[in-house]
């Protein structure tokens, strides 16, 4: 029966019509599948174009600095900085990759695996260094080997420099002044010349006592809090011994804590900050003049004292 329908004029006008409207919507699909994707496409440009857009933003051409830097690692790594803004790494202290200036001016090594290392751009002695901190060390790069030796050389001495001061310091605290310990009854004294110590003891309804020793420092170091000295010490029988002790800053005034048999009597003693005039290189202010003689155009004798000002 549906077959006979189908046959007859209604049924294929019937037929032609589904036909018709399966094209249609066929097309319509068809038609929001590729809007759809071109609209996803233009997003994905569109926020990869904000990306790059923002990247070049934050970066600067930093091909100005290219050339070979001369690290100061263990191992003397090279950085080639290339003048098309990439660069290589002579070890494998770090990956090769491009360079750039960020917004805060340093130059950033950015390996191509996306790790950076930023440097921070300085001045010495005429000369531009790249310096960053690195494991809690100075990394420095340096324009030519010429300015490393003399760069290094300089920061050498700055050191020695630094150190013989605070050694000074430390033979200052210890020799200037009187150390001290006194209880209700007793007091004892500790003085120290270049060479020889001398503690006395004074104690009420006795005769006071007094021993010298000569000494010689051994060794000392010092750290962030005071110092430790070891000394050999040497009494009127010229017996040797070998004594320890440290030297702190506490509470406004010093402490000399020395180990038990150290000296006589008593090991801990303190002494006023006042009683301490700190110098450079063992001579007090009050010493630090010199006086010249000479004479003037019409031959008289002409004395010039030249004092330092502190």
């Amino acid at each position: 029966m549906l077959k006979n329908f189908l046959e007859t004029e209604s049924g294929k006008k019937i037929i032609i019509g589904l036909g018709l409207l399966v094209v249609v919507i066929a097309g319509l699909v068809g038609y929001s599948l590729i809007n759809t994707q071109s609209s996803t496409k233009e997003a994905t440009d569109t926020s990869a174009a904000v990306q790059e857009t923002r990247d070049s933003r934050d970066r600067f051409n930093a091909t100005i600095y290219s050339g070979t830097w001369y690290t100061n690692l263990p191992d003397d790594t090279e950085i080639e900085l290339a003048t098309d803004g990439t660069y290589k790494v002579s070890s494998d202290w770090f990956e090769s990759g491009i360079y750039y200036l960020n917004t805060r001016g340093e130059v950033v090594l950015e390996s191509d695996n996306n790790r950076t290392k930023e440097f921070a751009l300085q001045t010495r002695m005429g000369n531009t260094i790249l310096h960053r901190k690195e494991d809690g060390e100075d990394l420095y790069l340096y324009p030519t080997e010429e300015v490393k030796a003399q760069l290094e050389a300089e920061m050498s001495e700055q050191i020695e420099a630094a150190q013989r001061a605070v050694s000074q310091m430390w033979l200052d605290i210890l020799m200037q002044g009187t150390w001290e310990n006194t209880n209700n009854s007793r007091s004892f004294t500790l003085e120290f010349t270049e060479d020889t110590f001398t503690q006395k003891k004074v104690e009420e309804g006795r005769a006071d006592e007094e021993a010298t020793f000569k000494y010689r420092i051994m060794s000392f170091d010092t750290d962030h809090e005071g110092a430790n000295f070891v000394v050999m010490r040497t009494d009127s029988r010229d017996t040797q011994k070998t004594i320890t002790f440290r030297i702190t800053e506490e509470a406004n005034q010093y402490r000399l804590m020395g180990n038990e048999g150290s000296f006589q009597w008593i090991a801990h003693f303190e002494k006023p900050y006042e009683t301490v005039q700190m110098t450079q290189d063992g001579t007090s202010r009050s010493d630090t003049s010199r006086t010249q003689e000479t004479t003037d155009e019409d031959g008289n004798t002409v004395i010039i004292t030249e004092r330092d000002v502190n």
